[in-house]
């Protein structure tokens, strides 16, 4: 075997026997109520976080916290809706020992009562505001600050600008919204 075939074979077996860091599992709820909904987690790390009126949020566990999802690869959930006084915490039937995978999705709203919520899974992207409802300078393209003003992380924005050009196109806004943990506060 000459050098460059043991060489490859070498880096061959390193990437095999190297572990990989696996993706961040994430999943995401939409907040349809006028008010705070909180979430709280039964599986580990997470104890609770709370997601504001009219906003879709994703919450993401590193790879390396184990303790975020069960061995059956989800985590059981609890989620509340603020009283306005501040005295009491309201839940529903449908939003008690929820069980999420990651990449799923819940849309919270209130219940029929107007009082308690009611929970459902849902693609929370269906959720995300229209390219044209963003664009509110109608010049067919999304720039930083209106993509700001749906609270579209910096970051999240570059990445989602292929070209470099400092703006979105249609095609860079829909595609910019394919992983569930770059709706992290997005207003609808």
């Amino acid at each position: 075997m000459n050098r460059s075939a043991c060489f490859l074979t070498l880096i061959f077996l390193l990437a095999i026997a190297l572990p990989t860091k696996a993706a961040d599992s994430c999943f995401g709820i939409v907040n349809e109520t006028a008010t705070p909904i909180r979430v709280f987690s039964k599986t580990g790390s997470m104890t609770y976080k709370e997601i504001a009126p009219q906003t879709i949020d994703s919450f993401c566990c590193p790879a390396a916290a184990p303790l975020c999802f069960d061995k059956d690869g989800t985590t059981k959930a609890k989620l509340v809706r603020i009283d306005p006084n501040g005295l009491d915490e309201w839940s529903g039937l449908t939003c008690r020992k929820i069980r999420i995978a990651p990449n799923q999705s819940l849309a919270v709203s209130l219940d029929a009562d107007g009082k308690h919520i009611a929970c459902r899974f849902v693609d929370a992207v269906t959720f995300v505001p229209t390219f044209e409802k963003v664009d509110t300078n109608h010049d067919g393209k999304i720039d930083q600050s209106e993509a700001k003003a749906i609270n579209l992380n910096p970051n999240d924005f570059k990445v989602s600008d292929k070209d470099n050009d400092y703006y979105m196109d249609k095609s860079e806004y829909k595609s910019g919204f394919s992983k569930i943990n770059v709706l992290k506060g997005i207003k609808f």
